[in-house]
């Protein structure tokens, strides 16, 4: 829910003006916080409390937060916390605002369970306090200037609050691009604006010229990886229900995202069971899915659920500005099309939070990729060095760069040419993004999840689904991806993944489902969710990280 944009004073800019370009992910009100060191702004999305009580920013005692997101554990922590504080509303954001004075920031990360982006402003220690959650559902940007520093849920606001003379292109951020799709974390277009990576806070002294420190504050221990014994399917099913559950905590109608797999379909399950039959599923009609709809058609059937569907068309590609009104920046995953127009299908039948099944391929095995034996892009890497003798650090480099081609990076005299263009040096580490989660100790099985899990779903999918649904006030939440559920997932045996069958892929949720949902649903083959580009004419026979920079950023990039 909601849109935050903050900055240190001692600026002229425009801070409502910046504010004003959150509007969208809040159009239920604004509120200001402002004295001699700070302005906090908030545009609010009322999803819990929705009185006036509910409103942000929040202040208690010298303490003052900002929060975009949910915490879904709020009403543990709550019954914490009463006996030493005072509560006026019944928001999950007081809840930030007493465990920051009771904990400490650090504590306080460590015990919340959800999805945010929050500001915190200690006025008694002159510190603000920005975090991103662990998983990076939610976005965050800095700016850090000679002025000071700011801080927004979208590019967008801080571009409208600095001026244009004082954003230059980061040009290995745009080469970037080309490769991944989206330009990964701590860049931003600008080289003055870096996107706060997923568990990571930020703190600002405000008594210190603004020094800013960033530093990590959750990661997936590699210590647990496969230690664990295979789960029996009553507890995935546990496990797995009781975050639905949690995720389902509104004051406002709740919906969910039907695409006919398996990931949509177990939280369909579980949120029909503990929401109602007031629940209703959303679906979106793409040319070449029909199996998708023989899917969702047969869950929406078999549970009860009232389905709404649209159908995805060549008009719908038209507008070619789309992708840069949503992402602000360069960003090339076309499914935001179809993601966009089935939020706004949503929005219209007056729905304000949707569940979505998003993350259940990361964490329980369910890319074409993680197959045995060998994905075509380890047997390529291999092949390359089968006559060589050469250390692991090439095979290495050479296997990531197969990979990131695999996530749709051009051929390589395709990136030489960007590169001679953009001036990247020759010794450029392509795959720096990547290398960051790369171990080759990891078994396969594991290690290229743990590559996603860290790069390709906050940074391409997650960001797809934030900005495509918050454009019509709609918050989405993905009940797969909790603390709690990340560390189960990484730490169920290898072997319980190794498949030799497409079919085999997220065997271990299928068995735990395979009576609980329709065997159309169970047993569909794992389709990637793909948009016909040609056969919608989309982009003028361009790919897309070329078309989206010609028609959204100017020739000149």
């Amino acid at each position: 829910m909601c849109g935050i944009f903050g900055h240190t004073t001692g600026k002229t800019f425009n801070a409502q003006l910046a504010l004003d370009k959150l509007f969208h992910r809040g159009p239920d009100g604004q509120g200001w916080f402002k004295n001699n060191q700070v302005e906090l702004g908030h545009r609010r999305l009322s999803i819990l409390d929705l009185s006036a009580a509910g409103s942000q920013p929040m202040t208690d005692s010298g303490v003052t937060v900002t929060c975009n997101g949910e915490i879904y554990n709020f009403q543990e922590l709550r019954k914490q916390l009463e006996n030493q504080h005072t509560f006026i509303s019944h928001s999950d954001t007081e809840v930030l605002l007493h465990g920051y004075k009771e904990w400490g920031i650090d504590k306080l990360l460590e015990k919340i369970e959800g999805m945010f982006s929050f500001a915190i402003y200690d006025e008694r220690s002159a510190l603000i306090h920005l975090a991103r959650d662990p998983i990076g559902i939610k976005p965050l940007y800095l700016w850090q200037g000679p002025e000071g520093v700011a801080w927004s849920s979208e590019l967008k606001s801080i571009k409208a609050f600095i001026p244009a003379d004082r954003l230059t292109i980061d040009q290995s951020a745009l080469y970037d691009f080309h490769n991944y799709l989206y330009i990964p974390p701590p860049k931003s277009i600008f080289k003055q604006v870096s996107k706060v990576p997923a568990g990571h806070r930020v703190e600002i002294a405000l008594v210190h010229t603004n020094a800013v420190t960033i530093k990590r504050y959750w990661g997936l221990d590699k210590n647990i990886f496969g230690k664990s014994t295979i789960p029996a399917p009553g507890k995935i099913r546990e496990l797995i229900e009781a975050s639905v559950k949690s995720h389902l905590v509104s004051d406002v109608p709740v919906g969910i995202f039907v695409s006919g797999g398996l990931d949509s379909s177990i939280i369909g399950f579980h949120a029909r069971k503990h929401y109602g039959e007031d629940l209703q599923g959303f679906s979106i009609d793409v040319p070449g899915s029909s199996d998708d709809q023989i899917g969702s058609r047969a869950l929406c059937e078999a549970l009860g659920i009232r389905q709404h569907v649209e159908k995805f068309s060549s008009e719908d590609m038209m507008d070619e500005h789309l992708m840069s009104s949503l992402f602000d920046e360069p960003f090339a995953d076309t499914s935001a099309y179809p993601m966009q127009k089935v939020s706004q299908l949503a929005h219209v039948n007056g729905i304000k939070v949707v569940l979505s099944g998003d993350g259940g391929d990361e964490l329980f095995h369910g890319y074409r990729w993680y197959l045995r034996p060998k994905p075509w892009f380890l047997q390529a890497a291999a092949r390359t060095i089968r006559s060589k003798k050469i250390t692991h650090l090439h095979y290495e480099k050479d296997l990531l760069i197969r990979y990131i081609e695999r996530l749709g990076a051009p051929n390589h005299m395709y990136r030489r040419t960007i590169a001679e263009r953009y001036s990247i040096p020759k010794d450029y580490d392509l795959a720096w993004f990547f290398r960051k989660f790369y171990d080759h100790q990891l078994p396969p099985e594991i290690r290229w999840r743990f590559i996603d899990f860290n790069c390709y779903l906050p940074e391409d999918i997650l960001t797809k689904v934030d900005r495509a649904t918050m454009s019509v006030s709609l918050e989405a939440r993905v009940p797969f991806l909790t603390k709690k559920m990340a560390e189960f997932a990484f730490g169920i045996p290898a072997e319980a993944f190794r498949a030799d069958t497409p079919n085999g892929l997220k065997s271990i949720l299928k068995d735990a489902y395979r009576s609980q949902l329709p065997s159309k649903v169970v047993d569909r083959p794992k389709k990637g969710f793909s948009i016909p580009l040609k056969k919608l004419g989309a982009f003028k026979g361009d790919i897309p990280q070329a078309a989206i920079l010609k028609t959204a950023f100017g020739s000149s990039t």
